[in-house]
């Protein structure tokens, strides 16, 4: 009640997705209905003091004892992987759209790219790869089980292919390099492709408008990689939702130095308008692309 009510002692924040009640205001009316009674709880009930604290002590002693997560759609696979359950759904063709949906999809994206490309203008699609579509061999068995043979990736490289509508596949590439690869594209605890893989990912799209676009861009350079033990950006972004006392870092993580080639930033920079997901913020905190592409780009 103490901490409650002063808040002397710093308390550690919760992570994941909840709405924080409001405190409730009592009137006449709110009372005869027991309205302000059960929002009053529900306010009690998320600040008593020191509640961040006993929630995760409750979290990390039920995943050390008994490998439990109290993160909702997190799955553990072999070697402490966690993977999205929903996105395993996905992948594995249960969250399926169905061909026809995905074909009228299809049918808009061919569209947008005739208007531009009428316009004189370039279209491009990019396919990110799930986690586990990358490393099925991290997933636990039940997790492999009746996987289906039609799902929305297929559907979209199919119907990218049918309709001529320009795509570069990171869930293909990624696949061929993830063995030899000298650096994880997916950490353990990362939803998104890892910060090293999200370099790869910009590589490809750069070269790949440097090769449509007449004139010279700007150029980057990696100027060396830097090795650490742990996690930054969103290469744990699966460990917050699940609130524990310690750390599920992996032995090692890869962050690539990148910078701008000066002698080239007065050269064309093209203009471009980005449609995506956040898979590319990682690419986006790179700080790159505003440096090569022109100041009103979106």
């Amino acid at each position: 009640l103490i901490q409650q009510w002063t808040h002397y002692f710093k308390e550690p924040e919760l992570k994941g997705a909840f709405i924080k009640p409001a405190r409730p205001s009592i009137t006449t009316d709110s009372l005869k209905t027991f309205e302000f009674q059960k929002s009053f709880e529900e306010y009690e009930n998320f600040n008593f003091g020191y509640r961040g604290l006993f929630v995760k002590i409750k979290n990390s002693l039920e995943y050390v004892l008994f490998n439990e997560i109290n993160a909702p759609d997190l799955t553990e696979g072999k070697d402490g992987y966690l993977f999205s359950s929903g996105s395993i759904e996905s992948t594995a063709g249960h969250l399926y759209n169905g061909k026809e949906k995905n074909d009228s999809t299809i049918l808009k994206i061919k569209f947008l790219k005739e208007r531009i490309e009428k316009n004189g203008k370039h279209f491009l699609a990019i396919i990110a790869p799930s986690k586990e579509s990358i490393m099925p061999e991290k997933l636990k068995a039940v997790s492999l089980k009746d996987w289906r043979k039609q799902n929305n990736y297929l559907d979209f490289v199919e119907g990218y292919k049918n309709n001529n509508i320009p795509v570069i596949d990171f869930c293909s590439y990624f696949k061929k390099i993830n063995k030899s690869s000298s650096y994880p594209l997916y950490t353990k605890t990362g939803f998104h492709w890892s910060n090293y893989g999200a370099s790869l990912v910009q590589d490809s799209i750069v070269k790949y408008i440097q090769h449509i676009v007449p004139k010279t861009m700007p150029t980057y350079i990696r100027n060396g990689l830097e090795l650490s033990s742990i996690a930054k950006y969103s290469d744990d972004d699966f460990e917050g939702p699940m609130n524990l006392l310690f750390s599920l870092n992996q032995n090692q993580y890869a962050y690539p130095k990148l910078e701008m080639v000066k002698s080239s930033l007065q050269n064309y920079r093209p203009k471009i308008i980005i449609i995506g997901d956040s898979y590319f913020y990682q690419i986006k905190d790179f700080d790159i692309l505003s440096q090569i592409f022109s100041d009103d780009s979106r």
